[in-house]
């Protein structure tokens, strides 16, 4: 039901997606079509799908806040994430290695069923059900079944972006068309358009949302608090998320557009325009500015959209009541990327100590003087150890090389 993100692409990659899968694509790779987060237009941070195994995206480490009844916000060590989803409780990211983790509320397996191979390229999380987009186009669900959003998952290949909502799914083919299988009480599965110009998906609760490849956004299912017939007609949007009761698009221009339910100022977004990236919550949203930033508002009882500071992030996924996010540590001497100074940096140091640029054990990133002379020193030392054993795991945490 959550979806995670939409950058400018929306399968949930994370930065620049093209909107497909309600993964959370990263910001970086050329996405194959849906919703999303963003590059043609923002992918929805949890449905991200890269153009294959060969793409070259950044990758970060993780974090959340908000509410941590099953450990929602307490996610997986590691530096290697490239995507991120959000559900309800419960977040799903997707590895460099395209393998998949999971983490948050199990009551439906939702955690623990999580797929062990590693040849995924998006990844969805509704709201007690998830999504996965294989290499090869086909989709992987699990999770709970009440409603068949699991079992009546389409077969065959080729599927191009894909988002899990409350209690359905949807997906688009290779010509653009949609398919939607799951809970129909609301016309959420029956009504959805048979056209076939889509890019990008968003499931919410009870209704969907779509974007199509001329920028418009489709809306259908059960209405409620004008989350359809609010819908703007623009043709410039590049990424739409689908939220409990509300809708989030980005524009071609950086700035966004909220609809539907406001009863926490969800719907009433922020001024500017240098937004690359958004996500959707049960009643709260997230978005990514071009600076690194992110923005937070709506319902905020867990905190949830209270975020915090830093220009470190590179994705966002907003859940029920919680948020995620995956940020890049820019610690001087972190030399591994896990975002702290320590013993295993200085591992890293000691290999290239009293090199330049033509000895093997050469590596620039351990030029650290200001400015780098091109030489592993005691220039080099006095800088790692100015900034020895810091860090905090944290996004906010930042330092230069003073």
């Amino acid at each position: 039901m959550i979806k995670t993100t939409a950058i400018l692409t929306k399968f949930h990659l994370h930065l620049p997606p093209v909107f497909v899968l309600t993964v959370v694509l990263l910001i970086a790779p050329t996405i194959k079509a849906t919703e999303t987060s963003s590059t043609t237009r923002p992918l929805n941070q949890s449905q991200a799908a890269i153009s294959g195994p060969e793409a070259v995206y950044p990758k970060g480490l993780l974090t959340g806040w908000g509410d941590n009844t099953f450990g929602q916000t307490t996610p997986p060590d590691g530096n290697d994430y490239i995507a991120l989803s959000a559900g309800y409780y419960h977040n799903l990211a997707l590895r460099a290695d395209l393998s998949i983790a999971a983490w948050g509320r199990d009551n439906y397996n939702q955690v623990t069923d999580t797929p062990a191979d590693a040849n995924y390229i998006a990844v969805a999380a509704g709201r007690y059900h998830n999504l996965a987009l294989r290499a090869d186009g086909s989709l992987v669900s699990w999770g709970n079944d009440d409603y068949n959003q699991v079992s009546a998952t389409p077969t065959g290949t080729g599927f191009i972006a894909a988002d899990a909502g409350d209690y359905h799914s949807l997906a688009v083919r290779p010509d653009g068309a949609i398919v939607s299988w799951g809970r129909d009480d609301g016309s959420q599965v029956s009504d959805t358009p048979t056209d076939a110009n889509y890019i990008a998906v968003s499931a919410g609760d009870g209704y969907s949302l779509a974007l199509r490849s001329d920028g418009s956004i489709a809306a259908w299912g059960r209405e409620s608090n004008n989350r359809l017939a609010g819908t703007p007609n623009n043709c410039d949007f590049v990424a739409v998320v689908a939220g409990g009761y509300h809708g989030l698009a980005l524009h071609q221009d950086g700035t966004l557009a909220g609809w539907g339910a406001d009863w926490y100022g969800q719907a009433t977004v922020p001024d500017g325009n240098d937004f690359i990236a958004i996500d959707a919550g049960l009643n709260h949203c997230l978005a990514l500015k071009s600076d690194g930033s992110v923005l937070g508002w709506g319902y905020n009882l867990f905190d949830q959209a209270t975020v915090p500071e830093g220009s470190s992030f590179i994705a966002v996924a907003a859940g029920g009541y919680h948020s995620s996010a995956m940020y890049q540590c820019t610690l001087t001497a972190d030399f591994t990327g896990d975002c702290d100074t320590d013993f295993a940096d200085f591992a890293v140091f000691a290999l290239a100590w009293m090199t330049d640029s033509d000895h093997i054990y050469w590596n620039p990133a351990c030029d650290i003087s200001v400015p780098p002379d091109g030489i592993i020193n005691n220039t080099d030392l006095r800088a790692l150890a100015k900034h020895w054993l810091a860090g905090t795991q944290q996004p906010y945490y930042e330092s230069s090389r003073k």
